[in-house]
């Protein structure tokens, strides 16, 4: 078994105390814990989060991209978020269901006050470069630059001009 390779804070120690969580429910991206999905719903249960509202914001399978807005009470506390995902900020051949669990994964994190203290492994993804990173530190919006731009517009007049020609 891998050692880890990060440490917990004094915080996340009693969260994870509070919880039953074990290194088994994290996995490491540069030096920080991130908890699992299962582990965030180990979460809900523990703390009797039973109902998560979904709500369909937008799908747009041909594109791949979906964003689900998640609302849920804890006791006194109730929190929003939203979960997306498209072509440029995840792998996953499901985006519905990665929007979903990234929605998830926030508001039980933030019902239980961890939101922000900890990274839920929803919102970790692969970068230019391959490797993995955190949503929020991911440069993930290009910009098209003149070159490519000319190539798309040189073969979307080839396209016409393919189309246009009278068939034999």
């Amino acid at each position: 078994m891998k050692k880890k390779d990060f440490e917990f804070t004094t915080e996340q120690q009693k969260f994870n105390k509070k919880y039953d969580l074990s290194d088994k429910d994290y996995w490491e991206c540069h030096g920080k814990p991130v908890i699992l999905h299962s582990g965030c719903e180990k979460v809900a249960i523990k703390d009797g989060i039973k109902s998560l509202d979904l709500e369909i914001i937008e799908i747009n399978s041909e594109k791949r991209i979906a964003v689900i807005k998640c609302s849920g009470n804890l006791h006194d506390r109730h929190e929003v978020s939203f979960g997306e995902s498209n072509p440029k900020n995840t792998m996953s051949a499901y985006p519905v269901a990665m929007a979903e669990k990234r929605a998830k994964d926030r508001v039980i994190l933030k019902l239980v006050g961890m939101g922000g203290l900890i990274y839920s492994e929803s919102d970790v993804v692969k970068g230019k470069d391959g490797k993995w990173d955190f949503a929020d530190e991911v440069d993930s919006f290009e910009t098209t630059t003149e070159e490519e731009l000319a190539l798309a517009t040189a073969e979307l007049k080839k396209i016409e001009e393919s189309n246009e020609k009278p068939k034999s």
